[in-house]
């Protein structure tokens, strides 16, 4: 039982956290000018986010994709599978179609990740760790998804498997559109090492393209600074906290995941914060909302400083009990004040930020579309603050975020060497992993490390 001088002292510490309601983060103050408060989502070393698989269909890991009888000039175009802006999309044929993946070594992998829209059929997955035919007997099928529903990303798992090829056959019912695809397994984020881009100049009278659609040509030029893989991270967010997930997945390069903000949070609010300045040019999401509206976009090369004083030390108790936060909004809790841990501020916009700027850009979902994007001029910045504002004010946004990539000019920025997947920590062995889904003992096939080789027949004896 804690004694009175120590429940003075919780009293007292209690009084000087603030503690705005858990379900609306946003306050009002007098004078008519709203004060937004974002809660740190996360630090530069967010274990959550270490810990978030790697998109192995990516061309920056040095991954390949083909497809079975399309001219060189339809195989350019594929590449924008294997890239991070979510709005692209590859139209394919009714009937059946072959993709051919090509990773660079050998990866434990357990899941693969789609979305096609306008059209419902089948798809089926199979791996090799050594080329051969497409034809081949020797394909191993990792699973297989029957009338996978449209519009949305559809996931197939399996055990774990050691894949180097992945051969992925479709048969549409009719014509429909492939967005950029996941192959995901045992390689994290800690697993990359991301080379840094180095700056290029711009050149002279360069105009933006306004608008949302990404030319294939442009796909393999533009760079995700806002990636996990870029070491990109979620700062702040206006809600959603309380619930048992982390905002990196929102920079994961995974279609399937999606943060949620609150539904009393009527204008989600969320900070991209990249590792360092870069000049973008282009921001594009894959979201979901309940009613129609708009993100609205604020480049920043700073955050506004917070004036407001920190909250007085306090002595270290003697006891070990843990005292837990009951509210996913609150601030400073109290064992982080009796403890002494270090706990990241919330970020305070300046009163009447957000009616006294305008957005530099909007991105809007007024076509009904989950896919936006925008194109402006590039400017430098670190951090890009996006905002959601409904039409319809009385109605409960909904506000999912599935994923968020922000692009740099190709014309001011290139890539020294193309980053790498360090599998040194992972080896062979992958009897000790464990799958993201139902935790299955990883299990290596039996996939000969040589090509098949068909019996040569005797000739028939044939009697005189």
């Amino acid at each position: 039982m804690l004694s009175a001088s120590m429940l003075v002292l919780m009293a007292s510490l209690i009084g000087a956290v603030p503690t705005p309601s858990p379900t609306s983060p946003i306050s009002s103050p007098a004078a008519g000018k709203s004060q937004v408060e974002l809660l740190p989502a996360s630090t530069p070393d967010d274990s959550q986010a270490q810990k978030l698989p790697i998109n192995l269909a990516r061309i920056y890991l040095g991954t390949k994709v083909s497809m079975l009888g399309l001219d060189p000039k339809g195989q350019a175009n594929l590449v924008g599978l294997i890239c991070d802006d979510t709005t692209y999309r590859y139209t394919l044929p009714a009937g059946k179609s072959t993709l051919i993946l090509s990773l660079s070594q050998n990866v434990a992998t357990n899941r693969f990740c789609f979305l096609i829209s306008g059209t419902e059929g089948t798809v089926q997955v199979s791996a090799a760790t050594l080329e051969v035919a497409p034809t081949s007997a020797w394909w191993q099928i990792l699973g297989v998804k029957n009338n996978f529903t449209a519009n949305v990303q559809n996931t197939i798992e399996w055990g774990w498997s050691d894949v180097r090829y992945l051969k992925v056959e479709l048969d549409l019912k009719s014509i429909g559109t492939l967005s950029p695809i996941g192959l995901f397994g045992s390689p994290s984020v800690k697993d990359v090492k991301v080379v840094k881009a180095k700056p290029a100049t711009t050149l002279p009278n360069a105009t933006p393209n306004k608008t949302a659609d990404l030319e294939p040509s442009k796909v393999t030029e533009q760079i995700n600074v806002a990636s996990l893989a870029s070491r990109g991270r979620v700062a702040y967010v206006s809600s959603g906290l309380e619930r048992p997930q982390s905002a990196a997945i929102m920079l994961d390069n995974d279609l399937g995941t999606a943060y949620s903000f609150d539904d009393q949070d009527k204008n989600p609010t969320f900070v991209v914060e990249m590792s360092e300045t870069h000049p973008i040019c282009r921001i594009a999401t894959y979201y979901e909302a309940q009613s129609p509206g708009a993100w609205e976009v604020y480049p920043l090369s700073g955050l506004p400083k917070d004036e407001a004083p920190a909250a007085p030390a306090a002595p270290k108790p003697t006891g070990t009990a843990m005292i837990r936060p009951t509210g996913g909004n609150l601030h400073l809790t109290l064992a982080s004040l009796l403890w002494g841990q270090a706990t990241p501020r919330p970020l305070k916009m300046p009163p009447g930020f957000f009616e006294q700027n305008k957005p530099s850009e909007r991105i809007s979902s007024n076509s009904g579309e989950p896919f936006g994007a925008v194109e402006f001029k590039p400017q430098p910045c670190r951090y890009v603050l996006l905002r959601w504002v409904t039409d319809q004010p009385n109605t409960s946004p909904g506000v999912k975020v599935y994923q968020v990539s922000i692009f740099t000019d190709p014309q001011d920025e290139r890539l020294d060497a193309l980053p790498v997947v360090n599998f040194a920590s992972i080896g062979p062995d992958l009897s000790g992993a464990q799958g993201l889904a139902g935790g299955n003992t990883p299990t290596v096939p039996t996939i000969p490390t040589d090509p098949p080789r068909l019996p040569i027949p005797k000739p028939p004896v044939v009697s005189p």
